[in-house]
């Protein structure tokens, strides 16, 4: 069994110690079994949607095997007992910050692609829709062109583009869960902002406009 250990951060076997080079392994943080979703947002995730909302681009990934807890982690929700998962945290977290910020004007908008089988699949475009592409763009940023977007103005319309998202997405059976999905999925919120009085003053970008990617 592995075992948690929150004051040296690390994880390591059941009787190992907690210095040995090939049974412990070291993180930034650690949580057991007890800690909550919030917790785990709190220390892991806040920080990365703040720079979001500062025009710094930020990932959240989740990894692990079939029924590890990777679908409560992220989505939560009713079908988990309610408990906020960090998509639903995440927006919480953003809309709050718009409304502290009066002097701000924003724009938010999503996307929801998966991975199925080396193919792209875009789980907010209507079915028969040409599913989009990788290309390199001029600056040499690997984009991924023609994925749905649609513009959000409250946390809760985030979350029903989760649920819609979900319904559409690839998934089968295996021993450990009836519904597993069978492909990656990433769901994309792009947060622009600008000041009222267009005084952001960012070096660079001459309208003002602060872009950030979660």
């Amino acid at each position: 069994a592995w075992l948690c250990d929150k004051d040296t951060k690390t994880v390591c076997l059941e009787g190992a110690a907690a210095d040995s080079e090939r049974d412990a392994y070291a993180f930034h943080a650690v949580f057991d079994s007890s800690a909550s979703t919030e917790a785990v947002y709190d220390v892991a995730v806040r920080d990365i949607v703040g720079g979001v909302l500062r025009g710094v681009n930020g990932t959240v990934f989740a990894y692990g095997q079939t029924s590890s807890g990777k679908t409560y982690t992220m989505q939560g929700g009713e079908s988990y007992g309610g408990a906020p998962g960090v998509m639903g945290l995440a927006a919480a977290q953003i809309f709050g910050n718009i409304a502290d910020k009066a002097d701000h004007d924003f724009l938010l908008r999503c996307s929801y692609v998966e991975v199925y089988n080396e193919q792209y699949r875009d789980l907010l475009a209507a079915p028969g829709t040409v599913p989009p592409l990788v290309r390199e763009d001029a600056n040499k940023q690997i984009t991924l062109v023609g994925a749905e977007e649609v513009v959000v103005t409250d946390a809760n319309g985030i979350l029903q583009l989760v649920q819609q998202g979900e319904m559409a997405r690839s998934t089968g059976a295996t021993k450990m869960n009836e519904r597993s999905s069978r492909s990656h999925a990433v769901f994309r919120i792009v947060v622009e902002s600008k000041r009222v009085d267009g005084e952001n003053q960012v070096k660079g970008n001459s309208d003002g406009v602060l872009v950030g990617a979660l």
